[in-house]
């Protein structure tokens, strides 16, 4: 009777699941920078139409006091705006600003988005090379990715 632990399961591919991230993170890096590159200008930044630079910049929307709540004041008396809940959105627009944010908030979902598909492709014991192309292949494949 074979052991689950010594069967065939754990083959090479099994203990090589770690390899490939360099790859996949080098790969996404590169064609996002590539893709990306006017956000490093000082003058661009991305148009986001469901994230204006506008709102972010409000003095009502401003992280960390967003995440007790908001107001927005806009109009006559104002009315509640919500408030921002951890997530990695809001924590990018509290690390970045609102300017940053405006200029890399997609590069950076798109870059996690690639490598959530790698590690889940190499999960499923797929090669490290299947998993960057399904990572690039996500990643470029979004309706995120054509706003952008």
């Amino acid at each position: 009777m074979k052991n689950a632990s010594t069967g065939p399961a754990l083959s090479s591919a099994a203990v090589s699941k770690g390899t490939g991230f360099w790859p996949a993170l080098l790969c996404l890096l590169a064609v996002l920078l590539a893709l990306f590159s006017r956000s490093f200008q000082y003058d661009q930044v991305l148009f986001s139409s469901d994230g204006p630079l506008g709102a972010n910049m409000a003095k009502y929307a401003s992280v960390p006091e967003a995440y007790t709540g908001m107001w927005q004041d806009l109009f006559w008396v104002g009315g509640r705006g919500g408030s921002a809940f951890p997530s990695l959105t809001y924590a990018l627009l509290w690390l970045l600003k609102p300017v940053g944010f405006a200029k890399f908030y997609a590069p950076i979902c798109l870059l996690v988005l690639g490598l959530s598909v790698w590690l889940c492709f190499r999960q499923m014991g797929f090669r490290s090379s299947v998993g960057v192309l399904g990572g690039l292949a996500a990643a470029l494949n979004t309706d995120f990715f054509s706003y952008a």
